[in-house]
Order: structure tokens, then C-alpha cells, then sequence
């Protein structure tokens, strides 16, 4: 996946000459703001449950307290507590108040001057890397930011990035139990890599750069999640696992299936890559379906032939039988989608008539076929009003149906609904071999 890097006013990486202005006044933070901030995590604590918990300090950090926000930044909350103080294992204690931490991040939509307050729990003694410390209990800086723009190695940002995104892409590719354990281990080894460039390098380093990259770019949540439905997958019993529109795309265009090619190709499909515009489902005129019929019948004569023959023939026979009724499947789909709604005509006569979208513009009625065409925008057909306007002339004499999608069946017009023979027969043709359909 390609990460931009935009060295904007909205990326969080551009430095400005002050603090945010709708929570500083010069470099003293507003109280009206930071009063709310303080009833927000005292009122986290006293709903956590746990006896014994109060806090040392509530600190801003993050951009906000420095001189790169942006209008995406968010309120990082920091709640300070002494662990040694509480009789608890601090792992223990650790896991839970994160857990309470994130159960309340994500039930909660909580904004200050349309910035969401994000609550962090901060053991006293935990090393904290942030160039912007401030504390709302006191009122004053812990550690103030110095306004000397840093030198930033975007591009190493950006290929870091870009490599674990394809990291992430790649998972796609395995069975859910793999899926599941090399995630878990993918998203150690970027948290490894943030805590190491802070250690070295501070909040600027090329690690923490590119860890918050991955996280603009939404790659993070797209690896949580992924993280999460493979787990799920994992203890889940269906009956017949679904396959996603990919997948059956890839069966239909693969002689063997599973394979390498196939299985790359359903990566690349998910990814967006390969088939964006190939539906999954044939839309069939008349006249294709007359061919079917007609290769139905040599289809069966063929069948009856091979198995006459040998018990070599055998398989040919099959296959020739499964093929029939793969062209039964489509002529019945055909069928049920083939049928023109008149509903709105019988019911409420010209006024349904009139109801119908038409053509381009403001105007209503029925469609004149002979003028379709597919929009290059959106893809649709688009079809000229049935009823002409006074003085206008077209080539042909309108050929009328009540929506563009009923021009697909047929009817008097020499052109709609209808395709030459020649036509016809090789798109039935590329139609067996994409679905695996090939008469032999």
C-alpha cells in the first residue's frame, strides 16, 4: 500500500509559530478547557471501581501541547498513578486499567473544540517521550517545547511505513490460525520499533514517524481487525463457509482450484489490484440465450455420444452433462430477471407513466431504446425520452420501454435487445471459457 506523506498543516508534522489557539492563551492553557479535562478523568477514576486508585497528576501531552497540531489532533489525556503505592501485581493492574482505558475510548465521543478526547493511563515511574508536558492539577509546564523546527527524515518514515503495510497486505493470504499469530506478531515487532526510536531518537525519530504514519493511514486499525475476524474465524463453526466475492471470481477464472495463481489473485482482488469492474454475475440478452439453447442441445447429443462409446468417455460425458446444467442455471437466472415491471402503468395509467425517471434531465416517461448509451462516469445506461420534443429528429423511430434495463429485452428495434449471430456466438464462446464451460 502507497503512503503519502503531506507535509501539511493537517499531517501533524508541519511546526507552527504558536500553540494551538483555541486551548492556549500564549503558553497559558485556558480554564474553562482545562477544568472539563480535569472533571473527565476524575470522573474515569471514580468509575473504574477499583478502591484506592487516585491519581498524582493529569497531564496534556501530544500535539496539542507542542507546536505541530493540526485540526485532526487529539486531546491526549494522561492520568499519572503511582502503581508501587497499590498492593497489586502491576501487570495485572496494568492489563486491566488499559482494558477500562480502551472500553471508555470507544464507548465514549467526547469533544473539546471539535477534538476527541483520548484517555491514557501513565504509571508514575514509566518513561513518558514527549517533547510537550503539561500539567492541567498544576497548571504549569513539566517540559515545554522548544519552537526550533526538528529535522525530519520523511522519505525513511515513508519506506518504513510502506514496507509493513505490505506486511499487513500479505496476511491476507493465509488461513485464519496463521493469520491470527502472525498478526499478534506483526503488531509486536511495530510497537517494538516505536519504543526503540523513542529511546534513541525521541518523538521525531524515523520509527515514531513512520508508527504514526501507519496510523493515518489507517493501516493499524485495518490490522487490529484483522486480528480480530481471524480470531473469530478461528472459533466459529459454520455449515458451508461463504466465499467472498473475490474468491468466486478467482474459482470462475482458475481451471484448478486452490492454487498459488489463484490464491495471489484473490490477495490482489481484496487489495483492489485486479477486477474492480468484473461482476459476478452474466446479464444475458435474448439472443445470447437462444445460442445457449442451442449449444444445450449439441451439448446433450455430445453426452449421450461419449457415453456410448468407451468408459474412457465417461468423464466426457460428465462433463458435458455438468455443462448443460450450468447453462440451465443461467437461462433460469435469466428468467427471473428478464421480466419488465408494468406495475406502475396498471395501476395508475399515464400518471405511472409519467413517474418514471426517463431520460437525462427533468423529464418523465418511458425510453426510447435505439438512443442508449453507457455513461463513461457511472457506467449506467442512459437513454433520450420516449416522447420527442417538437421539431426534433432522430435516426431511427423510437423503440419504447419503461426503463433503461428493460432495453436489454426484446422487442421491435432492429439494434436494442438483440445482437448479430456472429456476435452472440463469440461471447458465448469467451462466456464457456470463463466458466469453464468449453465444449469439446
Amino acid at each position: 500500500m502507497k503512503i503519502k506523506v503531506n507535509n501539511n498543516s493537517e499531517s501533524g508534522l508541519e511546526y507552527k509559530s504558536t500553540f494551538h489557539p483555541m486551548f492556549w492563551e500564549g503558553e497559558e492553557f485556558k480554564k474553562d478547557i482545562r477544568q472539563k479535562l480535569l472533571e473527565i478523568a476524575n470522573r474515569f477514576i471514580n468509575d473504574l471501581g477499583v478502591e484506592g486508585i487516585v491519581s498524582d497528576d493529569v497531564t496534556l501531552t501530544g500535539s496539542l501541547a507542542n507546536y505541530n497540531w493540526s485540526d485532526k489532533s487529539d486531546i491526549d489525556l494522561h492520568i499519572i498513578i503511582d502503581f508501587d503505592k497499590l498492593k497489586v501485581n502491576n501487570d495485572i493492574l496494568k492489563d486491566l486499567l488499559n482494558l477500562k482505558r480502551m472500553m471508555w475510548n470507544k464507548a465514549h465521543d467526547i469533544k473539546i473544540k471539535g477534538h476527541d478526547v483520548e484517555i491514557y493511563i501513565q504509571d508514575k515511574n514509566e518513561p513518558h517521550y514527549s517533547t510537550g508536558v503539561y500539567s492541567l492539577d498544576q497548571g504549569e509546564w513539566i517540559d515545554k517545547p522548544s519552537r526550533e523546527e526538528p529535522k525530519l527524515d520523511l522519505e525513511a518514515a515513508q519506506n518504513k511505513a510502506e514496507q509493513i503495510s505490505k506486511d499487513v497486505d500479505n496476511l491476507e493470504r493465509f488461513e485464519a490460525e496463521k493469520k491470527y499469530e502472525m498478526s499478534i506478531s506483526l503488531k509486536d515487532k511495530i510497537k517494538k520499533m516505536r519504543q526503540i526510536g523513542l529511546e534513541s531518537d525521541g518523538v521525531y525519530s524515523v520509527e515514531n514517524l513512520a508508527f504514526k504514519l501507519l496510523r493515518r493511514s489507517g493501516t493499524l486499525e485495518k490490522l487490529s481487525n484483522m486480528k480480530n475476524d481471524a480470531y473469530d474465524e478461528m472459533y466459529s463453526i459454520d455449515e458451508k463457509k461463504k466465499d467472498d466475492r473475490c474468491t468466486r471470481i478467482a474459482k470462475r477464472k482458475y481451471d484448478v482450484w486452490p492454487s498459488a495463481y489463484a490464491s495471489g489473485a484473490v490477495v490482489k482482488c481484496r487489495q483492489g489490484k485486479i477486477w474492480r469492474g468484473v461482476k459476478e454475475e452474466l446479464d444475458l440478452t435474448d439472443s445470447e440465450v437462444n445460442t445457449l439453447k442451442k449449444i444445450k442441445i449439441q451439448l446433450k447429443k455430445s453426452a449421450a455420444k461419449h457415453a456410448k462409446v468407451a468408459k474412457m468417455s465417461t468423464d466426457s460425458s460428465n462433463l458435458h452433462k455438468k455443462q448443460v446444467d450450468q447453462i440451465d442455471d443461467l437461462i433460469d437466472e435469466k428468467k427471473k430477471k428478464a421480466k419488465t415491471d408494468y406495475s406502475k402503468e396498471k395501476k395508475s395509467g399515464l400518471h405511472g407513466w409519467f413517474s418514471r425517471q426517463g431520460g437525462k434531465g427533468k423529464s418523465s416517461g418511458w425510453v426510447d431504446c435505439n438512443t442508449c448509451r453507457k455513461d463513461k462516469k457511472t457506467g449506467k445506461k442512459k437513454c433520450k425520452p420516449c416522447g420527442r420534443k417538437k421539431g426534433e429528429k432522430r435516426a431511427k423511430y423510437p423503440a419504447c420501454r419503461p426503463t433503461p434495463s428493460a432495453c436489454g429485452t426484446k422487442g421491435k428495434g432492429k439494434k436494442w435487445g438483440k445482437k448479430s449471430a456472429n456476435e452472440s456466438v463469440n461471447k458465448i464462446y469467451k462466456l464457456f471459457i470463463d466458466q469453464d464451460l468449453k465444449p469439446t
